[in-house]
């Protein structure tokens, strides 16, 4: 049996940071990043499973950057899908990628759709930690020994999964729910697992591998209220020289409604500009996204004007499926059908399960 290699690649974020640094004035700064891979090793609990397991692997720690990922660019994503890319070329057994909380669903989404995983039988965790390194009671220390357990278990698990206070998300679907718990993530459908393709119509992983730096497609989140007017959402998707924007994600009330005004702007706005995506997702952290009711702007008035709803995943998880796919070439219409497609497919899925 060959030894196991184990690649951990650092980026910042919450379980790397302290309160130790100091203000040019004198006094305490803010929580920010200051401790490297190597140090975060040093502090895994000793009664780990995946510290014995660690002794009879070979690691390598690699330190992408050093940021709070609240200030993630997308040079930042280029740079982790690349280590990702150069460990697996490199024979990696099981990638750890440490990432702060902010745009941890973000970036794990990403990977799961342009790194090869499959054909390495490479299992990746994303994971992170809710406080500090130097806080009362750091939660990173046994996240990061979860998520290098995890990955040294099993590589027919060869895909993104956030493991996290104790629980191992699929990237697809997986939302932050809180900002000051330990249990800082769920699942949006936890029955979905890996068993049904999420994107149907879209061969993953998606190559030659879509960056992000050199021409960063505009995609817009706007977010819906009652009462809203549509004037927000008709500023924010109307293209123009200075506002060239590709896609828009909107998130609806419950489960995929928009007041009568805003639905009625975004009719129009996909009539005038079908060069632009538009996707429907929800502001409710956990659910199906569904078209079920009928009001005027309700979801399946939506899902009857045309518009795609996005069944598992939220705006930022959308978002990044709309940078991939307009990276990789796709039209307006080619990536709303994608969506649809994903909404037929779970619509199938839950009518299995019930």
């Amino acid at each position: 049996m060959s030894t196991p290699r184990i690649v951990v690649l650092t980026t910042g974020g919450t379980i790397s940071s302290t309160t130790s640094v100091t203000l040019s004035d004198g006094t305490s700064s803010a929580v920010r990043p200051a401790l490297g891979g190597s140090e975060l090793l040093r502090a895994l609990p000793v009664d780990h499973p995946a510290v014995r397991a660690l002794s009879e692997a070979v690691v390598e720690v690699v330190d992408v950057y050093q940021k709070d990922s609240s200030q993630l660019q997308p040079a930042d994503v280029d740079a982790v899908t690349a280590a990702v890319l150069a460990a697996l070329r490199d024979g990696a057994s099981g990638i750890v990628v440490v990432h702060g909380t902010d745009t941890l669903e973000s970036i794990a989404l990403w990977l799961q759709m342009v790194c090869p995983l499959a054909d390495y039988q490479c299992p990746l965790a994303v994971t992170g930690a809710s406080f500090a390194a130097d806080s009362a009671h750091p939660d990173g220390p046994k996240n990061l020994a979860d998520a290098l357990h995890f990955v040294l278990q099993d590589d027919s698990a060869a895909a993104v999964h956030v493991v996290f206070a104790g629980r191992v998300l699929p990237a697809w679907g997986v939302v932050k729910i809180a900002t000051d718990q330990q249990e800082a993530f769920a699942s949006v459908s936890p029955g979905l697992g890996l068993r049904i393709p999420v994107l149907p119509t879209v061969t993953l992983p998606l190559r030659p591998t879509p960056l992000l730096a050199p021409d960063t497609p505009l995609v817009r989140i706007v977010t819906s209220d009652f009462g809203d007017d549509g004037s927000l959402l008709r500023c924010a998707a109307t293209p123009s020289p200075d506002n060239p924007v590709r896609a828009v994600v909107v998130e609806a009330l419950g489960s995929g409604n928009l007041p009568v005004a805003a639905a009625r702007t975004l009719c129009q706005l996909r009539a005038a500009h079908p060069e632009v995506a538009v996707v429907v997702t929800t502001r409710v952290p956990l659910g199906t996204v569904q078209a079920v009711y009928g009001c005027p702007g309700g979801g399946a008035e939506l899902a009857a004007a045309g518009i795609p709803l996005s069944p598992y995943l939220r705006a930022s998880q959308c978002r990044m499926v709309m940078l991939a796919l307009l990276q990789a070439g796709y039209t307006a219409a080619e990536i709303e059908q994608v969506f649809r497609a994903a909404a037929q497919c779970a619509n199938a899925h839950s009518s299995i399960g019930r």
